[in-house]
């Protein structure tokens, strides 16, 4: 779904966003699979600079670091206010 939404956005309104991978569970109980962020990153052709961020959402941890690493990322690669288009739906 995130896919979607990314490609319904056009060059002016590029919205930042970190691709979080559920660690925890797999398809049966007890069950984990374990994946490298390199891996899941090729596997998606996701480029460079947007996070791959491994994710147990059973831990409280986890889940902030998912957000920071969102949080993060938009502070490195929106522009300033000053310098974002006008919003037109404003």
């Amino acid at each position: 779904m995130a896919f979607a939404a990314s490609e319904q956005t056009d060059d002016r309104h590029v919205l930042p966003m970190a691709l979080k991978v559920l660690i925890a569970g797999g398809f049966g109980v007890g069950k984990t699979t374990r994946y490298q962020p390199e891996d899941v990153r090729s596997a998606v052709d996701l480029e460079e600079p947007i996070p791959v961020v491994m994710c147990d959402a059973r831990q409280r941890g986890s889940s902030r670091d998912v957000l920071v690493a969102l949080v993060e990322h938009s502070l490195r690669t929106l522009p300033p206010p000053d310098e974002q288009p006008p919003n037109e739906g404003a």
